[in-house]
């Protein structure tokens, strides 16, 4: 029997199921090429072991008998001198179990993509948010003693008001009131003499006390009223906390710094060619540029604002 023999009977056969070259591809997992080329007999097919093995599967398929598909092959011209496999006489397929270690693969990339995602999140929110919403005891109580150490040359905060030291001038009521009473020691004066060297301490105390006021009255230096000359090339911009508290991170020529302001805080900051600066409050507190106070924000996110501002 000849291939194209073969092949029409086969052809025949799968017409007659309703079955397509391709539903038979699928099902023995064939090329389509191949099994066109049996079912015309071409010489483009090649005469080896596998197409001896495709031409069965195929033959058994569409419902021909094992014996008499054995029969055919054994007589198939062009097939003679192959070496035929021992087939069993009853073939029976098994399924195999599916390798885990694309599972397991899988399950570890979908682990690791959800913890990178969860620590981009916490850092996002540890740079914009968690300095606004909440701040342990021990990080406040830092950030006042840092207000008392020296702030750095690029930015200062505002002074806060040293106390007035004691006025030395109270100890001259003393001297005065001690001549008294050597004199008394010496002379023996009468109660009268005595009554009126004690009024004299006294009305020396005024003067006294009012030349310990008077320097707590000097007024504060020229350079807290009035506005510092600043070098040529530098801006300064003043952040003024008048309604709350607020949380701020700024950048002065690319060095990240971040602080919060409390409520009646002002805060100052020189630079020279760029300043980032974002608010985590911007609603409580004006922001002064060169000496012009900016328009407030209204947001009640967090607010970044660029110097010098784009014109």
């Amino acid at each position: 029997m000849t291939l194209a023999e073969l092949g029409a009977r086969l052809r025949e056969a799968r017409e007659g199921r309703d079955m397509t070259v391709a539903d038979v591809a699928d099902r023995l997992k064939i090329p389509t090429r191949i099994l066109q080329g049996i079912e015309e007999g071409s010489d483009r097919v090649p005469r080896t072991v596998y197409v001896h093995h495709f031409i069965k599967e195929y033959a058994l398929l569409v419902g021909f008998s094992q014996q008499e598909v054995a029969e055919w092959l054994s007589g198939l011209e062009g097939f003679e001198n192959i070496s035929r496999p021992v087939i069993a006489e009853n073939t029976t397929y098994t399924s195999v179990k599916p390798s885990m270690l694309p599972v397991i693969l899988g399950g570890v990339l979908k682990a690791v993509l959800l913890l990178a995602l969860a620590s981009g999140a916490y850092m996002a929110y540890l740079h914009f948010f968690a300095g606004r919403d909440y701040e342990s005891p021990s990080v406040m109580s830092g950030e006042q003693s840092s207000s008392e150490a020296p702030v750095p040359t690029w930015g200062n905060a505002a002074p806060a008001t040293e106390p007035v030291p004691p006025a030395p001038a109270v100890t001259q009521p003393e001297a005065n009131v001690t001549q008294p009473e050597a004199g008394a020691e010496q002379g023996g004066p009468s109660p009268e003499a005595s009554a009126g060297a004690a009024e004299q301490p006294e009305a020396a105390e005024t003067p006294a006390v009012t030349q310990a006021v008077e320097p707590s009255s000097v007024p504060e230096s020229p350079a807290s009223e009035e506005a510092v000359a600043l070098p040529a090339g530098m801006h300064q911009v003043e952040v003024i906390a008048d309604t709350g508290d607020c949380w701020m991170g700024f950048e002065p020529d690319g060095k990240k710094q971040q602080r919060t302001l409390r409520k009646g805080d002002t805060f100052s900051m020189t630079f020279r060619d760029s300043l980032v600066i974002r608010l985590g409050n911007a609603r409580a507190v004006r922001v002064v540029y060169d000496g012009k106070e900016l328009d407030r924000s209204t947001s009640p996110r967090v607010v970044t604002m660029s110097f010098p501002p784009a014109e």
